[in-house]
């Protein structure tokens, strides 16, 4: 890159100080608006799956392969637990749990609801790993060793009529496709805030749900993975792969969780798609305005090119120098962006925005996964450099024609231009 070019662009830049200014105006509101908006949706984005995960299947699910489309309880994962002890020691793999899940009827002498039976352990289970134990808000989560405690939704429990130390009736299909009663105790009531969640599912302890179902000791539905870094969850299932091989049980699948959890994987790239075409306007704005800003200024120094030629400088020089002035103000449109944005991005970062007021309620659900109303910003280094890359690129090509324009002043009429 020639200095003295450079420099010459800077100057020219800084030449007209208020359309300068507008400009980098609309770079800044631009960047501040592209990086809000792609830092809060990175932090949702990745709290739904870091809750969907910690609600049931995990980053990472080992199950029968085809009880991704027919979760039948014939289609059960064995040796659960020697594969929940090796899994655990692979690299990125912070916890592991054995889950069983059914379908199930709960009935009461008042009514029956049918409802997501989660079979756990809960000597095993925190609620890093099953979000479900920290939003028990009546009673508490049964102890190993009882044999029939379940823990039920709010809205689950009032549509039934049970409280805490009720009994519960229990009707489940088992492998061999007999419908098989056990009797359950209420030890807790949760409320997770996502009435899709809180009327339809309830946790019972594993042997009680095994026995229903006809499983032996080492056998369950699933196991479900926690991962450091959810978002390398792809990276994550062939690291488990290799950890395991050898080891799966015939017809045992490792899978990420948005093939496990597709309703939720649709909704994220919807969003995301809307999210990139918001962006990709504010790039065409800011494009559009140094294209004008560009063209403007070179048609103003048409006279001032054809002299330049007429004296030795080179047509490509011309070219390079309208192009440089394009550089130069993306770099000093980052700068300014980096400004505007740096106090709503910690402000959001650390203290968040409270959408309820908006929402008219504390909490809402996507796909049944509960959301926090509090917006915070997160953003990914890596998306953090492709905005840059991509207001520096979308500036060079607007300045291409007016660079090509100016290239092709002819310094005779120019000159005697006035």
């Amino acid at each position: 890159m020639d200095p003295l070019l450079l420099s010459m662009a800077a100057r020219n830049v800084l030449r007209n100080r208020r359309r300068t200014a507008i400009v980098l105006a609309g770079f800044a509101f631009g960047i501040l608006f592209a990086v809000i908006f792609t830092a809060v949706a990175d932090d949702t984005y990745g709290r739904m799956v870091d809750l969907a995960a910690r609600m049931g299947g995990g980053h990472v699910t080992i199950q029968h392969e085809a009880a991704l489309e027919d979760p039948a309880p014939d289609h059960s994962l064995r040796r659960a637990d020697a594969l929940r002890e090796k899994v655990a020691t692979a690299p990125g793999v912070t916890a592991a749990a054995v889950r069983i899940r059914a379908n199930a009827m709960l009935a009461t002498a008042r009514a029956s609801e049918g409802t997501l039976l989660l079979g756990i352990d809960p000597s095993i289970e925190t609620p890093q790993t099953l979000s479900l134990l920290e939003a028990v808000e009546d009673g508490a989560v049964f102890e190993p060793s009882d044999r029939r405690g379940m823990v039920l939704g709010d809205d689950l429990a009032a549509h039934l009529g049970v409280s805490v130390g009720k009994k519960v009736v229990v009707t489940v299909t088992d492998r061999r496709g007999e419908v098989v009663g056990v009797l359950g105790k209420v030890r807790g009531v949760f409320d997770t805030g996502a009435p899709s969640v809180d009327e339809s599912t309830a946790l019972a302890t594993r042997p009680m749900l095994a026995k229903a179902l006809g499983y032996g000791p080492d056998e369950a539905s699933f196991v479900a993975v926690f991962l450091e870094d959810p978002r390398a969850v792809d990276e994550a299932v062939e690291r488990i792969e290799r950890t395991l091989a050898g080891t799966l049980p015939p017809g045992a699948a490792v899978l990420p969780w948005y093939e496990v959890q597709p309703d939720l994987a649709a909704y994220i790239t919807l969003d995301s798609s809307g999210l990139v075409v918001f962006e990709a306007l504010l790039l065409l704005l800011i494009a559009a305005g140094v294209f004008n800003t560009l063209l403007v200024s070179v048609l103003e120094r048409t006279r001032e090119f054809g002299i330049m030629m007429a004296v030795g400088t080179r047509r490509s020089d011309v070219f390079r120098l309208v192009l440089l002035e394009s550089l130069v103000l993306s770099l000093l449109g980052l700068a300014a962006g980096a400004i505007l944005t740096a106090g709503p991005y910690a402000y959001l970062h650390h203290v968040g925005f409270d959408a309820s007021v908006f929402l008219g309620s504390d909490s809402f659900d996507v796909t049944g996964v509960a959301v926090d109303p509090i917006l915070r910003a997160n953003i990914v280094p890596k998306k953090l450099a492709v905005i840059a890359a991509t207001v520096v690129g979308a500036t060079l090509l607007a300045g291409l024609y007016p660079a090509y324009r100016a290239a092709r002043v002819e310094p005779a009429d120019a000159i005697r231009l006035v």
